[in-house]
This record gives C-alpha cells, structure tokens and sequence, in this order.
C-alpha cells in the first residue's frame, strides 16, 4: 500500500506499466505482475492546477517453488532445487536438518521437521517443509514381552531382519522370541527407512534366599546383568539397587 504523504485526499494513482504492477486508483494497492520497474504516479487536480509526484518501483522475480523430496533420513544429503541462482539456504530447525546456504545441500541429523527457504538478493524468497525419518521408543525388550516403537513420518512400513529374535507388526509394535540383538526398520512410502537395534532379554528368574533375620543381610542374583535392583516396602527389607 502507498500513500501520499501530504494527506490531501482525492488523488488518483497510477502505474505507467501495468504488465509489470497495477495499482488501485483510489486506496494505493499494488499488486505485482511481473519482475520489472514502473513508475508509479500520484496525481491530484485542484483549482490552482494539478500536481503530480511520482517513484519507480522494482518488482523482483520470485524464485520458483523449490523442488524436494519431503522426506529424508538422516545421513543421507540430498540437494534441493530452486531457480535462479545466487540465493541463500536456511533451514530453521539445525537440529534435525542443516543446509549450505549455497549450495542447498541438506542432511538430516535428528528426527523432526523443518522449515527451509531460499531467499534471492532481492529479498524474494520460497519455503519448504522437511521431514527427518526416525524411530522414537524403548530399544530393548524381554522375550515373550513387547514394546513399542514410533516413527516421526507415517504411513510407512515396519520389518524385523530376524524374526527369530524378534517381530513388529504394523503398528511398530515389537515382541521379543529369543535372546539376541536385531535390526527393527522403518521404510517410508518414498523408500527413505530408518533403523533401530532392538535388545531382546532374557527373563530369569531371582536366586537366594526367600527368607532372612532382621538385622541380617543375604544376597540375591540374577542371570541376567545390568539390571537395577527394587524392593516394593524398604522398612521391610532394603536392597542395594545394584549388587543385590
């Protein structure tokens, strides 16, 4: 919107290449067309005459709309696309995309979305949103218990790389078979996937007395180390969270 700064009312604006930007004769709203310069004129008649002022106003060209996968995983560069050259990149969220603001190449490097633009000297600009594949959720499970995962884009396909360790159904749900580690993937509708190493535990039962003197103290072990130690009534019995 251009005004007049004069205040006096009853002007008719003007541009004098309407190709390149029209304007309302009355309220002063531009609307561009194309890149380009017109002379834009505010002209008012009163009974001493008329007079005119005027400015040149550039129109610059906008950059085309940036061309891009939507979704990447992470590791994994991928350039995206706008014309003409000579603009710069930003991504908004660094954390899970970053971009070089020359060359609009860009990584994922955490699971997330982010906003990227491409701005022209001009100060024109376009804007994309990217989606970072990842996999959210407890990486460890027992046998013949399950847990669960998530995927940060959706629509996608789960898969085991051996079931004989553990399973996932559609939902991203895990359940474990058998003692070991394996590889849970996630593969999206565009072939972008990402992976999770799932430990599958075994359960074992506690060994050690099932009785002891007030006072005293025992020993109880499991098979199965790294775990944390728990007594549910502490004023009862109280255990040492690591040795047991």
């Amino acid at each position: 919107t251009y005004t007049n700064p004069t205040g006096t009312p009853g002007g008719v604006w003007t541009s004098n290449t309407p190709g390149v930007a029209t304007i309302d004769a009355v309220t002063g709203v531009l609307t561009t067309g194309a890149a380009g310069s017109t002379l834009i004129e505010y002209t008012l008649t009163m009974v001493c005459g008329t007079a005119t002022t005027s400015m040149v106003v550039t129109v610059n060209a906008a950059p085309t709309p940036i061309t891009s996968p939507g979704t990447l995983c992470t590791g994994n560069p991928v350039t995206l696309g706008s014309s003409p050259s000579g603009g710069t990149w930003v991504s908004t969220v660094p954390a899970v995309a970053t971009i070089g603001s020359s060359t609009g190449v860009i990584t994922g490097v955490g699971i997330g979305t982010s906003v990227v633009s491409y701005t022209l000297p001009g100060g024109c600009y376009q804007t994309t949103t990217v989606n970072v594949v990842g996999i959210t959720g407890r990486q460890n499970v027992c046998i013949a218990d399950t847990a669960d995962l998530s995927a940060s884009v959706p629509g996608g396909t789960w898969s085991t790389a051996n079931p004989a360790i553990a399973t996932v159904d559609t939902a991203g749900i895990v359940s474990g078979v058998s003692i070991g580690v394996v590889n849970i993937t996630y593969t999206t509708t565009v072939g972008c996937f990402a992976i999770a190493s799932m430990t599958v535990n075994p359960i074992a039962p506690i060994v050690g007395n099932d009785s002891v003197c007030v006072g005293s103290g025992t020993y109880l072990t499991n098979i199965v180390g790294g775990g944390v130690w728990t007594s549910s009534f502490p004023a009862i019995a109280s255990i040492s969270s690591d040795s047991g």
